[in-house]
């Protein structure tokens, strides 16, 4: 989904981890159903914790909070972070 119409009033409202279920408002403008939010803790210079939340857009319940740690700050890892969580962690909405 294409969400550059909407992409500076996300950086506006970042971290939106912290603004206040503003995720599920842009969400529910795009007509979707679930929304995943990622917040990254940086643990140490060489590990980094990803979590993702999947929410419910209509409730705004947390249907699955998943997380991995990494190790390495480069593209390369976040992206196999992410592709790990997605693959193993990732469960679709009954």
């Amino acid at each position: 989904m294409d969400v550059s119409s909407v992409a500076d009033e996300i950086e506006k409202l970042s971290p939106l981890q912290r603004c206040n279920g503003c995720d599920i408002d842009i969400a529910k403008r795009f007509g979707a159903d679930y929304v995943v939010l990622g917040v990254v803790y940086k643990v140490s210079n060489l590990i980094l914790e990803i979590h993702l939340y999947l929410r419910d857009v209509k409730t705004g319940q947390v249907l699955n909070h998943m997380h991995t740690n990494i190790r390495g700050n480069t593209d390369n890892s976040w992206l196999r972070g992410l592709r790990w969580l997605i693959k193993n962690r990732l469960k679709a909405p009954a």
